[in-house]
């Protein structure tokens, strides 16, 4: 019966040190991580729209923009695709940043799990031999 409260309290233990491991860090932090993941999805799907004609009303003047936006792109042909490749490259940075910030952050709860657990073995330890002297 004493192995099943023990592992009972353990369990407890755990979950205790987990949940002060998560209250460690700021809960900003990972929303604003979650916010920018968001925004970088949003970014590259803009990325990708580079250099397609915007949408037309079907009135004459919306014809006649279109050709002239076709004629500028085609007298661009060469700057399109490096502003395509540069901007890509941008998003890609941005989403191995925001990978290493994730890692980061999980690090830090798993860091604050272990000091919480380290704390807690550590604090009876103390209570005893300060109680003994």
């Amino acid at each position: 019966m004493r192995r099943i409260r023990d592992g009972l309290r353990g369990i407890d233990r755990e979950q205790e040190w987990k949940r002060l491991g998560r209250r460690a860090v700021p809960p900003h932090l990972i929303a604003s991580v979650q916010r920018l993941k968001a925004s970088t999805a949003l970014l590259r799907s803009s990325v990708s729209r580079i250099g397609e004609p915007p949408p037309t009303p079907p009135t004459l003047r919306g014809r006649l923009g279109l050709h002239v936006i076709q004629i500028m792109r085609r007298a661009l042909f060469w700057l399109l695709p490096s502003i395509q490749t540069s901007q890509n490259q941008i998003v890609d940075a941005l989403e191995q940043h925001l990978a290493a910030t994730d890692q980061i952050l999980q690090i830090l709860q798993q860091t604050n799990i272990e000091l919480a657990r380290l704390t807690s073995q550590t604090a009876p330890a103390k209570q005893t031999s300060g109680g003994a002297s």
